[in-house]
């Protein structure tokens, strides 16, 4: 039976069948090789969850970011990070781990942040789309999956 450290580990898993009787003193084996195939991927996804959508006026946006292993492994070394609309990497706040609090995200496990912006009167004067810029990055996907949200 294959577990979720076989597939983690990512090891082709061998299987040895040994017979031997008291007609056949010598031992007889045969080996069969499974080859363990991994599929590491995930989803990002930014939310606005609170303050004006289109801004009018100076003030405070709220932004969810959800994380989920849609993988067969597990993720481990997960970095979150956020631009903000002027360039800056905004402080994203952890807070949710649905399987286990372990740092490692699990298959079908979901990780959930918070993060804030505050929406300036230089912002509004400028005319231009807030654009905020979430990435995910973990050892088994190697690469950076941008989502773009865009908000007036």
């Amino acid at each position: 039976m294959r577990n979720q450290a076989d597939i983690d580990a990512g090891n082709t898993l061998v299987n040895i069948a040994t017979v031997k009787t008291t007609e056949t003193p010598i031992v007889k084996t045969d080996t069969a090789a499974t080859p363990v195939s991994q599929a590491p991927s995930l989803t990002i996804t930014k939310t606005q969850v609170g303050g004006q959508n289109p801004v009018t006026t100076p003030g405070t946006i709220n932004y969810e970011v959800v994380v989920v292993n849609t993988g067969n492994q597990s993720l481990t070394n997960v970095a979150v990070s956020d631009t903000l609309p002027n360039g800056t990497l905004g402080t994203l706040v952890k807070t949710n781990e649905s399987i286990t609090n372990n740092n490692i995200l699990e298959v079908g496990e979901t990780f959930t942040y918070t993060i804030s912006y505050a929406v300036t009167q230089a912002d509004i004067d400028a005319g231009n789309t807030l654009v905020n810029i979430a990435t995910v990055k973990t050892t088994e996907t190697q690469s950076l999956k941008p989502i773009q949200p865009q908000h007036q």
